[in-house]
C-alpha cells in the first residue's frame, strides 16, 4: 500500500507529462428499482501517463425500466404503463493505483447532473410525463487489460448515489461492467496510419 505523500508525488509527476486525449464508449449494467438496465455512455478526457485521467461523460437509457400501475388513483385507466428514462452529464477523475504489465487497476470518482423522466402510457397513448433533477455521485474500481493499443478488456464494479427527491433517491444502485473497451482515438490513428513513433 502506497503512502499518501508518495501517491500525491506520483500524480504531480504524471501531470507534468503531455496528456493524451482519450475517447471511448463506457456502457454499464445497473439497476432501477430491481430492474436491470443497460446504461449507455460516451466518455472523453485527458489521460496523464495512464496514471490519472480527467474526463467528462454522457450517460443514459431510454424506457428500459417499465412498471405497470394498476387501479392508480391518479389515472382513470385501469392499468397504466410507467416507463423510466435517465440521462446525465458527469465530470470525474480516475486514478491508477496498481499497474503491472498489461493490467491496470483504477479508482474513478465522478459527479454529474441530469434528469429522470417518467412517461405514463395507456393503450400506446402518452398520458403524463414528469421530470425530476438527479445528481449522481459514483465511485468504484475498474480493471483494464490491454490486448492491443486500442482494444482493452475491461471490468468494474461500483455504486451510484442519486441525489434528488425521494423517488430519485430510490434509484441509487450498484453497477458493474464486463466487456471490451474500444479506444476510439488510437483506433482512428491505426486505421489511417497516423500513429506516431
Amino acid at each position: 500500500m502506497f503512502a499518501q505523500d508518495s501517491a500525491m508525488d506520483s500524480i504531480k509527476n504524471a501531470m507534468k507529462e503531455k496528456p493524451r486525449f482519450v475517447l471511448s464508449f463506457h456502457n454499464r449494467n445497473t439497476f432501477v428499482k430491481a430492474d436491470e438496465v443497460k446504461l449507455y455512455g460516451l466518455q472523453a478526457g485527458l489521460d496523464y501517463s495512464e496514471h490519472i485521467k480527467f474526463f467528462i461523460a454522457l450517460y443514459g437509457f431510454s424506457n428500459e425500466s417499465k412498471k405497470w400501475l394498476v387501479n392508480s388513483e391518479v389515472f382513470e385507466a385501469d392499468s397504466v404503463l410507467k416507463a423510466t428514462s435517465l440521462s446525465y452529464i458527469s465530470f470525474g477523475v480516475e486514478h491508477s493505483f496498481y499497474q503491472k504489465g498489461r493490467l491496470t487497476l483504477r479508482t474513478p470518482v465522478q459527479i454529474g447532473i441530469g434528469s429522470v423522466t417518467n412517461d405514463h402510457f395507456s393503450d400506446g397513448e402518452l398520458l403524463l410525463r414528469d421530470m425530476d433533477v438527479v445528481i449522481p455521485i459514483e465511485s468504484g474500481i475498474n480493471a483494464y487489460f490491454k490486448l492491443i493499443d486500442w482494444l482493452i478488456l475491461k471490468s468494474g464494479v461500483g455504486y451510484r448515489i442519486n441525489l434528488g427527491n425521494s423517488e430519485v433517491l430510490k434509484m441509487s444502485s450498484p453497477y458493474y461492467n464486463l466487456g471490451i473497451s474500444i479506444a476510439v482515438i488510437p483506433l482512428y490513428h491505426r486505421v489511417f496510419n497516423m500513429d506516431k513513433e
